[in-house]
């Protein structure tokens, strides 16, 4: 019994690492053919846009939240806190730290965060 408890528990383990995986690599996969910019549909049926990833740098679908977040990381780029933005919806805005530091985006309302 505690051998089938622990290969069970072990095969378990796998699934939970290797499914994000496989998602980030269908997200990947349907991309392989398109532009920067290509509507696409992510391993979850979300609708999104192919976009080149912070990390690997290929391109990957990404739902519009992901999608906005990017362009407006990029509206940032080579720029200082406080300078000022375009939002990727069109709104003026500044600089700001995201909530985690990593990095500067775009941000409406004057700078601050609404959540």
């Amino acid at each position: 019994m505690k051998r089938t408890t622990t290969a069970y528990f072990s095969c378990f383990a796998l699934l939970i690492v290797a499914a994000p995986a496989a998602a980030a690599d269908r997200d990947e996969e349907v991309c392989k053919d398109k532009k920067e910019g290509a509507a696409c549909t992510e391993a979850d049926g979300d609708t999104g846009t192919c976009l080149s990833d912070d990390d690997s740098g290929k391109l990957e679908c990404k739902d519009h939240d992901e999608a906005a977040d990017d362009e407006d990381r990029a509206a940032c780029k080579g720029k200082s806190k406080g300078d000022a933005c375009t939002e990727s919806d069109g709104d003026k805005g500044t600089c700001q730290p995201e909530k985690d530091g990593s990095a500067l985006e775009c941000e409406g309302n004057g700078g601050k965060r609404s959540s």
